[in-house]
């Protein structure tokens, strides 16, 4: 007795306020449709139910793909009472994106679209104005693009979780979990009261029916398991309100698809209930208010107090969690399953160029859902099972082919219209480009043809410049032209393919019998015996610049970790295969093959290189490559040249952030932060970053800026080196819930921007 009463004056004046939710990922474990026939319609069904009988209850809701589906389908009596709860504030919509989107492998456009998808049906289906609070809770580490988005989109408040472990238990000590976040600056003063959930997205485990407690021990409450669940529930809040600066505590109730049992849900709910009738009847531990509540109640009774809060303005990444006690890093998923994150930047491009089509020219919109579901926490990250990625494959390619087909259906409505002002040989094929971009963009263009003599005119009739090159058997050919779009534009090219050379017809690249340097008026790029480059020169200065091919062994990494166990290699099993440097008037191309002797993949033995400048301050920058079993395979680039400090910035496509080189040599131990032991060097994945905006590198006055065409993994090395995770195959489980590991053998081609 004396002990619950010590326990009820250190938890005098504390509020709890239960978060009922459900956590459905939009495919992971199994793919969407099944989660959604399996269990994702019980739980909205349940849902309403439940909350019908006790107008006590709240729900909170953040899934709105499943949402969108469910509405679509359910019994109209069902979404009408759904509808309802929502009105009535006791189902409050949170979120409100398409998916929860992994934030380190997308870029500002991409979330703007998903989050877009979202709103407008919300507004369509229930008149939702305005989502107020932001729900990323199963991410993988946290952008500072998302506090700049989401006050743009008029979201109040933010809940995270996935945060680094260590800066978990600082926040923790300084009452700093909850804090206004300062991300990117779109123009203005962005920022976002963010709460981090003290613990993580499930209900602690006194509260799971799982966990053989006096909470739910028994079928039936016995008193006396009801006051020790009480005491120990009011404990639990003395301890958690020390990470906070307010006397009310948020504590989420549900998990990964809870509630999709009638039953057990409705003891989720009855049980607390009991909690709250027994303090009220006994008298006993009334200084504890227990009730069910939404994020927005929460945070608007909070926001009564009045109190200061810090001020954060950096990210979280790389995200460290712990595995056996010992420092896990995910950083490995930027660059998991790289093909599945080619096709998802294409779809998106995709998917803007037909908005601006149907826009500019129908006024009328495009909606890419497929698109938007893959950017999903589980999808984009390539953590997901085999046939889920392979799902998420086959919309994005049904995406990809609605979007052509908008465009094509398009521009043809507006051809129909159009009388041309010049003559065309016929026949004549015609080509669209586009630029989705709001200033005018100089591109080099390809076509694979299978005719060499190609000649282009532009929209006004005018010759364009091109040229090819053959493959070895003279069957097939690359040509190549540069054009300048205008800003916002669709253009046409026509094409007429003759069988003998004409005078304003594709001319031939020049195959240079020697050398080792590609040039033109802006880059001297110079090569080594082996095909790889070793240095760059502009108009100011030569720089060292030596790249080569690395891999680490991945044989304790699965889908989320880089966690190599050695220092790594070069790879030594590649063969130069040939080394070619063309030479044109359009651009200056240099090829590079190597065959692996030993590494071989089932289908494939080769990488390949391809720079190409073309007169422009920028160039181009292309690799093929695969992995081989149990590896991860990188591209390091090694200079003496590069500044002594401050030299390595990435990019989350809003602004770019200083990265610092780290090289821990002890970790803080998982239940006493304080205690300090040592690290293995080689459990660190510490210094590798997510670029969905690109890198730069500072080399004194200036700064050599990458561009991936789609975000991968960068590393520091050293003070001299840095490296880009292009591909893994690690088929090992990581234990972080996959179950399995990633046996990724696909072939995959990147493109880079360089200057």
């Amino acid at each position: 007795m004396i002990i619950f009463y010590l326990i009820q004056v250190l938890a005098e004046g504390l509020e709890l306020y239960l978060i009922p939710h459900s956590h459905c990922d939009s495919g992971w474990l199994e793919t969407f449709d099944k989660y959604y026939e399996l269990k994702v319609k019980n739980i909205l069904r349940n849902v309403v139910t439940l909350l019908e009988e006790d107008e006590n209850r709240r729900f909170s809701w953040s899934e709105i793909s499943f949402l969108k589906v469910w509405m679509e389908n359910e019994d109209k009596k069902i979404t009408n009472k759904f509808n309802e709860l929502v009105a009535k504030g006791r189902i409050e919509i949170v979120g409100g994106e398409y998916v929860q989107n992994d934030e380190a492998n997308t870029d500002f456009d991409m979330i703007i679209r998903q989050i877009e998808l979202g709103h407008q049906f919300l507004h369509k289906e229930f008149g939702i104005e305005r989502v107020k609070t932001g729900w990323q809770i199963d991410i993988f580490g946290h952008s500072a693009l998302t506090p700049g988005i989401y006050s743009r989109f008029g979201y109040e408040f933010l809940v995270i979780t996935r945060i680094n472990e260590v800066f978990r238990s600082q926040l923790r000590e300084t009452r700093g979990m909850e804090f206004i976040w300062k991300g990117v600056d779109f123009g203005s003063s962005e920022s976002i009261f963010t709460h981090v959930l003290y613990d993580f997205y499930y209900a602690p485990l006194l509260l799971r029916t799982e966990f053989i407690g006096p909470c739910f021990g028994r079928p039936k409450h016995l008193e006396a398991d009801i006051r020790e669940c009480v005491a120990m529930l009011c404990s639990m809040c003395k301890d958690w309100s020390q990470g906070y600066r307010n006397k009310k505590i948020m504590m989420v109730y549900g998990g990964d698809f809870f509630y999709d049992n009638i039953t057990e849900a409705r003891i989720l709910f009855e049980r607390i209930e009991q909690l709250v009738d027994w303090q009220r009847d006994s008298g006993l531990y009334k200084q504890l208010k227990i009730k069910f509540a939404t994020p927005s109640e929460y945070f608007e009774d909070i926001k009564k107090s009045n109190k200061k809060y810090p001020v954060y303005t950096g990210d979280f990444f790389p995200y460290q969690s712990y595995r056996l006690n010992i420092p896990a890093y995910w950083t490995g998923y930027y660059s998991t399953r790289p093909s599945l994150k080619q096709l998802i930047n294409k779809a998106h491009r995709l998917a803007r160029a037909a908005e601006i089509a149907k826009a500019l020219i129908h006024g009328e919109e495009f909606a890419a859902y497929n698109a938007s579901l893959a950017l999903h926490h589980d999808a984009i990250t390539g953590a997901s099972k085999p046939w889920v990625a392979e799902d998420y494959e086959i919309r994005l390619e049904s995406d990809c082919e609605k979007a052509y087909q908008a465009i094509c259906e398009t521009i043809s409505s507006v051809f129909a219209k159009t009388k041309s002002s010049f003559s065309l040989a016929l026949p004549y094929k015609v080509l669209i480009l586009y630029n989705s971009i709001n200033w005018d963009k100089t591109d080099l263009i390809t076509i694979d043809s299978g005719v060499q003599h190609l000649e282009i005119k532009n929209w006004r009739g005018e010759s364009i410049e091109s040229q090819y090159i053959s493959n070895h058997d003279k069957t097939a050919y690359v040509i190549y032209l540069k054009l300048t779009l205008p800003a916002l534009s669709f253009v046409t090219l026509f094409i007429t393919e003759h069988a003998t050379s004409c005078k304003l017809c594709s001319t031939p690249f020049i195959l240079k019998e020697n050398g080792s340097i590609i040039s033109d008026q802006y880059y001297s790029i110079e090569f080594d015996s082996h095909g790889y480059a070793k240095s760059i020169k502009n108009s100011h200065k030569k720089y060292e610049l030596i790249q080569e091919f690395w891999s680490y062994p991945a044989d304790r990494a699965g889908a989320y970790l880089f966690e190599p166990t050695s220092e790594g290699n070069p790879i030594s099993d590649l063969n130069l295969e040939s080394f070619e440097i063309w030479q044109g008037s359009v651009a200056n191309i240099v090829e590079v093959k190597w065959k692996r002797i030993k590494e071989k993949n089932t289908n494939y033995d080769h990488y390949y290189k391809k720079i190409i400048l073309y007169r422009e301050k920028r160039f181009i920058w292309k690799y093929g490559l695969y992995a081989a079993e149990n590896k991860e395979i990188l591209v390091r680039f090694k200079s003496k040249d590069i500044a002594a400090s401050d030299w390595f910035y990435t990019s989350n496509s809003g602004d770019l952030r200083i990265r610092k080189y780290l090289n821990s040599k002890e970790y803080s131990d998982k239940y006493n932060t304080k205690t300090k032991k040592p690290l293995i060097p080689e459990e660190k994945g510490e210094n590798m970053y997510p670029v969905p905006g690109g890198f730069a590198i500072n080399m004194g006055k200036e700064a050599f800026k990458i561009f991936p065409k789609f975000s991968l993994g960068v590393g520091i090395v050293s003070h001299t080196s840095f490296e880009i995770l292009m591909h893994r195959n690690a088929p090992l489980d990581d234990s972080l819930g996959l179950g399995e590991g990633v046996d990724d053998k696909t072939f995959t081609d990147y493109i880079l921007w360089l200057n």
